[in-house]
């Protein structure tokens, strides 16, 4: 392909009347970074933008050349929020650009832009955590408030405390910015905030010793039922830990809800299998968790072959609506919540039809009877590796998209139609 000269027309000309392959593009302007031809770059990136045969990857190399030349910042974070115009609006794809913001110090434009990442995934801590130090640079309480404050309240990864020391530190350092200019009222807001976001209106874990392994799971007041196979919930239930025997630090489930519906909880605990040190276990109920008025309850489960429950009453909720349910959890781990729903409706249906049988009694229509519609489609067992490289114009860097899965089939159940 024969490659026009610098000037700017020249470009125009290339592209004008005719569409150029995207593999051809893609490769001319390959070649013209490993000759350093950084502002032919330019050009070429532009006019092909002008003549309207746009592809996602041209804003990000066109960035990364523009500083290379030394453009100015304002023009390089002119293209880079110009690619959400053409870039998918997913959560992935804004992290990106709110770090290449980062980057060229625009902090403030950067926070803009996890907060938009934020909008679409409420529940997702990694557009809190990435604004952290950003909105701290910006030496705005209120960006430092929300993202302190999210990061509190949605940050249930096994880093919580760490990130959460980190920003309690730039909390306090702001705070008392503020005090020193004589703005009392920001700064009490901020703490308050802060302190607010810490807080959790129930929390409950289930302690046992031995080889074996206990299930918990709670009813919230919704309906919804926060489990293992459901670890998030739209009541704003987090399953945080399933654990098994025979570790004693590993012998522990925990559940929180930070903000919690008023009402009646039912916590159910199922033996799954194994021995378990004196046939009890230990449960604690806390409530208003992180606040002055925290109130703990405790009690001794003993088990039997039928689950166990315990009640409480939270009347002092702070939610008002549901939220956002799922998180970042991968759809194998819906599936399989989905299928242990079924295969313990299909047990119960075959136990109402064996005691039917039995009895000679004859059930309502609806009593315990199950409608199932199958639906046919492929199963994966092991690790599924997808991943993408993007390399950088300059072609010094190479980001990289892991996306693992892991699936597993762990029953099979056969049957025939009965026509």
């Amino acid at each position: 392909m024969t490659v026009p000269g610098e000037p700017a027309t020249d470009w125009d000309r290339f592209f004008s009347g005719r569409t150029i392959p995207a593999d051809e593009v893609r490769s001319l302007v390959r070649d013209l970074s490993e000759k350093r031809r950084h502002e032919d770059v330019i050009a070429c990136l532009e006019a092909a933008v002008r003549a309207g045969q746009i592809q996602p990857w041209m804003y990000e190399v066109l960035a990364l050349s523009m500083q290379i030349v030394g453009r100015p910042p304002a023009d390089v974070e002119r293209v880079l929020l110009s690619s959400q115009d053409v870039v998918a609006q997913d959560v992935d794809s804004l992290l990106f650009l709110g770090s290449h913001l980062v980057r060229l110090g625009r902090d403030e434009q950067a926070v803009a832009v996890y907060r938009q990442a934020s909008r679409l995934q409420p529940t997702r801590y990694e557009p809190y955590e990435l604004a952290l130090q950003p909105s701290a640079r910006t030496q705005k309480p209120d960006l430092l408030a929300w993202s302190a404050a999210g990061l509190a309240r949605y940050d249930w990864s096994s880093r919580r405390d760490e990130r959460l020391k980190t920003t309690q530190l730039l909390v306090t350092a702001m705070v008392g910015r503020l005090a020193a200019m004589g703005d009392p009222l920001n700064a009490t807001r901020l703490e308050q905030t802060f302190r607010q976001a810490l807080a959790r209106d129930v929390a409950v874990r289930l302690e046992w010793s031995g080889h074996g392994d206990l299930d918990l799971e709670i009813h919230e007041p919704g309906g919804t039922v926060c489990s293992v196979d459901e670890p998030h919930t739209l009541g704003g239930g987090v399953f945080l830990h399933d654990g098994f025997g025979p570790r004693p630090e590993n012998c522990f489930e925990h559940y929180v809800c930070p903000l919690a519906f008023p009402g009646e909880y039912r916590v159910v605990i199922r033996h799954a299998y194994g021995e378990i040190v004196g046939n009890r276990a230990r449960l604690v109920i806390t409530r208003d968790a992180g606040t002055p008025q925290e109130r703990k309850t405790q009690f001794q489960i003993r088990l039997g072959p039928e689950p166990s429950e315990v009640r409480f009453a939270l009347p002092g909720g702070r939610r008002e609506q549901p939220g956002e349910a799922g998180g970042r959890e991968t759809s194998d781990r819906a599936q399989r919540g989905s299928a242990a729903m079924v295969s313990r409706q299909l047990h119960a249906a075959a136990r109402v039809q064996s005691q039917t049988s039995a009895g000679g009694v004859t059930p309502a229509v609806g009593g315990g009877a199950v409608g199932y519609q199958p639906v046919i489609q492929f199963l994966t067992d092991g690790i599924t590796l997808t991943a993408t490289a993007t390399v950088s114009a300059d072609r010094r860097y190479v980001r990289i998209n892991a996306r693992p899965v892991f699936s597993a089939v762990t029953d099979l159940f056969t049957f025939s139609f009965v026509q």
